[in-house]
Order: structure tokens, then C-alpha cells, then sequence
């Protein structure tokens, strides 16, 4: 497979970080025809029921299970699960504590819907419950980030009735560099002056939304700027991996953010795709976590964290 067919079955609302590939663990195979046999007989012996077996009656644990999918509301957000909150401020948290000092810190969330392995259909998973809970990447396919036109202008209004603002309007586009293992990204915002940065992961995870129209990637990343001898070596002896130009409304609530998106890409990769995203200032959270030696703990970055995704719950809330 060519490098580009590759990046072209990534879910390319997302920034490119070259990783080593994780190998799932898989059970041994059962070996000796015999066993397997006789293994099968005692499964069909103890399957063979009578009318009696059939109308056991559920055990607490499912009649819990059924209850609590029956008294939950038709919309259940992530903001309202206490459990969920601490496990995704502890994510958080962590992941802060890992980054550089003097790097840029990036919090993303971005809206789309997990699709389940080998199919266009979104992953569902196999509970019942009506709770969003987090999901290890490795149980879906892939995360697709494009929600479409229909649903960019409805996440439009959705902003709009939310903040009472204008958006305002920019345009950039990004040149992605392959150089070794290395990716670098060349940025230009409608100015002669280009960035050129990278992007490093430092750690992402995904929320199942099984009420809300899209499900939730969330990631905490590190941009670390490159000085112009650099860039000038990625463009000579890197590989142009491919071009994305992107129109974007910014919608701004304090200084977190929220935009939308129209992305073109090069045609050997997608034409388009309509994205929303929101944007988490940390500045004063990284403050907070970094210099808690300094002074006693403050855990007001906690609740900014939870206001930031009661927002993202109410804007999936109003789009359905």
C-alpha cells in the first residue's frame, strides 16, 4: 500500500502522529480433536433446556440493567455522569503533567461517530445501557470526524443561540512534511509569514454517546514550534505528503473555542469534509498542575473542565 492510500484511510479530521503500530493480544487456538469434541457434547448437554429452564426469571443484576434503561432521560450527557466526569479529568490531568513546559498546549474536542470494525455502520458496542461511557480505540474501526453538511449548519445555529456571537471568519491551509518517521506541518493563515510546527499526541481517548448524535475525541497535544532551517530541510528532503486548506467560523466563549470547518484536501486523499471542533485554554490549568508546589491546591481547572463539557453536551443535545 502507497503512503498516500494509507493517510487516506486515516480519519484525516484528525492530525497525523506516526506511532508504533499496536498488536491486540489473541488467544491460543484449542488444539486436539478429541477435546474438542467431547467439549462440544457437554455444551449441547448442558444447552438442551426444558419449559421449566425457560421462564427463569432474570437475575437482579439484568433487572438493574433493564430498570436503569428504562427510568434513563432520552438524552444523557456526559457532564451529568460523575464517574465519567473524574475519569476524564484524571485523563486530563495526567496527560498535562507530561507535557513540556514551554510547548504549546492544545485540548481538543472534536465531534464524530465511532464506526464499528470492517463496516460504514457507527459502533454500538454490546451493553444496553443509555450511559456514555469511554471506549478503547482499539474496539472500533475508526473515528470519523466529518459530520456532514447538514449537521455543520445545525452545530451553526446550535453556537449561535449558545454564545449570542458572530463567528469570525479565517482561512489556512497545511502542508504535511514526511521526513523519516518524522511529520512536520508547514501552516500558512492567509499571510506571507509560514509556521512550521509538529504535533505530538501526548494522549487521546474516545466517548460513546449512545443518546447523542455524535460521539467525542478528545485529545491532549503538544505543538512544538520548528525554527526556519528546519522547515527548509523537511522541504528538501521530505516527502509532501498532502495539502489541507480549511475555511473556518471561530466562535470564542472566554478563550475557549468553537469552530467549524470546511476542509478541502488534496483529491488523492478526500475532497471534503465538514468538522466541529472545540478547543480547551489550559494555560492557567497547566499553572495549577505544574506549579502545585508553589502554593496550596486549587481545583477551580476542574470545574472549568466540566463546564467545557457541558457545553459540548448541549450543543450535541440541540442538534439531534
Amino acid at each position: 500500500m502507497s503512503l498516500e492510500e494509507n493517510f487516506a484511510s486515516m480519519s484525516l479530521g484528525d492530525d497525523i502522529v506516526i506511532v508504533d503500530r499496536v498488536v491486540p493480544k489473541t488467544e491460543q487456538p484449542t488444539t486436539g480433536q478429541k477435546k474438542t469434541r467431547s467439549s462440544n457434547k457437554k455444551k449441547a448437554t448442558k444447552s438442551k433446556s426444558t419449559d421449566q429452564d425457560v421462564k427463569v426469571e432474570k437475575g437482579s443484576d439484568e433487572e438493574e440493567e433493564d430498570d436503569e434503561l428504562n427510568n434513563l432521560p432520552d438524552f444523557f450527557p456526559v457532564s451529568a455522569d460523575p464517574t465519567l466526569l473524574g475519569k476524564i479529568i484524571e485523563k486530563i490531568e495526567h496527560a498535562v503533567q507530561r507535557l513540556h513546559r514551554n510547548n504549546e498546549v492544545e485540548v481538543e474536542l472534536k465531534f464524530g461517530r465511532m464506526i464499528g470494525r470492517n463496516s460504514e455502520i457507527r459502533y454500538w458496542g454490546k451493553s444496553k445501557t443509555k450511559r456514555p461511557r469511554i471506549i478503547h480505540k482499539l474496539a472500533f474501526g475508526h473515528f470519523d470526524s466529518d459530520i456532514g453538511l447538514h449537521y455543520s449548519r445545525k452545530v451553526t445555529r446550535a453556537v449561535q443561540k449558545k454564545l449570542g456571537a458572530v463567528a469570525k471568519e479565517e482561512r489556512s491551509t497545511d502542508t504535511y512534511y514526511l521526513k523519516g518517521k518524522h511529520m512536520g506541518i508547514v501552516r500558512q493563515e492567509g499571510k506571507p509569514e509560514e509556521l512550521f510546527y509538529s504535533k505530538r499526541v501526548i494522549r487521546d481517548f474516545y466517548v460513546f454517546n449512545p443518546t447523542g448524535q455524535f460521539d467525542f475525541k478528545i485529545t491532549i497535544s503538544e505543538n512544538v514550534k520548528r525554527i526556519d532551517e528546519e522547515k527548509k530541510v523537511f522541504k528538501r528532503d521530505g516527502r509532501r505528503v498532502f495539502r489541507r486548506s480549511k475555511n473556518k467560523r471561530v466562535w470564542l466563549e472566554g478563550r475557549d473555542q468553537y469552530i467549524t470547518n470546511q476542509v478541502k484536501i488534496d483529491s488523492v486523499v478526500r475532497n471534503q469534509l465538514y468538522e466541529f471542533e472545540m478547543k480547551l485554554d489550559l494555560k492557567h490549568i497547566l499553572r495549577i498542575v505544574r506549579d502545585e508546589k508553589k502554593g496550596p491546591p486549587n481545583y477551580d481547572y476542574e470545574l472549568k473542565i466540566v463546564n467545557f463539557l457541558f457545553s459540548a453536551d448541549t450543543i450535541n443535545e440541540e442538534i439531534k
